[in-house]
């Protein structure tokens, strides 16, 4: 068990860095691109305003036409979710409307 260490040390020392395992590196690099496209996205399609707010379907809908427009995976409504819960723009419920993320808006489609 200790020999394996060792030679990983000394791998380690020879290249100066660590590569990640495959099944770490292939879902860290769709998470950084996705999150590249999100941050594009608000910055194209959305408002951002304490005061507004908008229905996750809604949101959803825009991002998946946004990124087939700009040929980007859209991911999942759980992916876009945790995306947008990550820039505190949280998911939460209000006097019977139902869900929606609170501090975003979709900005009109007059381009």
């Amino acid at each position: 068990m200790l020999a394996w260490a060792v030679a990983g040390w000394d791998d380690y020392r020879r290249r100066g860095r660590l590569d990640p395992p495959t099944a770490v590196d292939a879902p860290t690099s769709t998470y950084r691109i996705s999150n590249d496209a999100i941050a594009d996205f608000i910055a194209g399609r959305c408002l951002l305003n304490p005061h507004i707010h908008v229905p996750p379907n809604d949101l959803w809908s825009q991002w998946e036409t946004w990124c087939h427009a700009n040929s980007q995976p859209p991911g999942t409504n759980r992916i876009l979710k945790t995306a947008m819960e990550s820039r505190g723009l949280a998911l939460s419920r209000s006097n019977g409307r139902g869900l929606r993320f609170q501090g975003i808006g979709l900005a009109s489609e007059q381009d």
